[in-house]
């Protein structure tokens, strides 16, 4: 179990109403595929619904920029001719998405290597020719992912890793909507995930800071004892009365069902599906 630091120091007491909940654990877990029960609530099944599509979106980010970092280094190596770039930037084309590592500052950032990512893997991948200046969304982008950045150190918010941030930056909506940043805490050790050191930080269209928020009080990590093979992991929660997309993209990354307690004594099972509640 991974708590929250102030449901860690409370009375046990405070949990029990959902504690007992946890004996279903004993049971086997039923497959991913199958069918997520029915949410009564239409307002809160479609507010569970928007999340899951935004942890997907999140996971397909954060993976095509993983795999995509991997492509540059099979064919550009890790010396000196790193040395210019500056990050990436990710974009869809379709239902692809296109990760773009530049170089340079401001407005003269130029491609440096271009890989196509489809479902997850790279299939297209290559140093670019020339010196191409990036498009203005990518420019926008790039701009919303250094002022999240910016606005984070103002905050105090730091990863709870040893690895800088992997960002996650993704449009609203529409040319006018705000950008959401995530400040993802890196997974820097086989079978443990960090929970802990997560941020979000919402950027105007002009650059601006909407609004932001972490997803934790404290750092915490999902472990998976060695040798050991858990058929899920429990949480409790103290920041929202539901799981977040935070929780679901955690799941996907671990591959592993999470069982989150939050603040209202409810229990939700958190998977590669989505989310749903546990109980009445």
């Amino acid at each position: 179990m991974v708590c929250d630091p102030p449901f860690a120091r409370g009375d046990v007491r405070a949990i029990a109403p959902w504690l007992a909940m946890l004996a279903a654990l004993a049971m086997p877990i039923a497959p991913a595929a199958q069918a997520r029960p029915l949410v009564a609530d239409a307002a809160l099944e479609q507010r569970l619904e928007d999340l899951y599509q935004l942890a997907a979106r999140i996971y397909a980010y954060d993976r095509a920029a993983w795999v995509a970092t991997d492509a540059l280094f099979a064919k550009v190596g890790r010396g000196a001719e790193l040395s210019g770039v500056r990050g990436w930037v990710v974009t869809p084309d379709g239902a692809d998405l296109i990760v773009t590592f530049f170089q340079g500052e401001g407005a003269q950032r130029t491609s440096f290597f271009v890989a196509r990512t489809r479902e997850g893997r790279v299939v297209e991948a290559e140093r670019s020719q020339e010196a191409t200046a990036l498009t203005p969304t990518q420019q926008r982008l790039i701009g919303a992912r250094d002022a999240a950045a910016d606005e984070a150190r103002r905050q105090g918010y730091t990863p709870c890793t040893q690895a800088p941030f992997n960002p996650v930056v993704l449009p609203d909506g529409g040319d006018d909507a705000p950008i959401r940043v995530y400040l993802l805490s890196a997974q820097t050790q086989n079978g443990s995930w960090p929970l802990g050191g997560h941020y979000l930080v919402r950027i105007n269209v002009d650059g601006t800071v909407r609004d932001h928020r972490r997803y934790a009080k404290g750092c915490m990590d999902m472990q998976r004892p060695e040798g050991a093979k858990p058929a899920a992991i429990v949480v409790t929660h103290l920041l929202d009365p539901q799981p977040t997309e935070i929780h679901v993209f955690s799941a996907m990354t671990s591959r592993l069902p999470i069982f989150v307690a939050t603040t209202d004594r409810k229990l939700w099972r958190v998977d590669s599906t989505g989310i749903a509640p546990i109980g009445d």
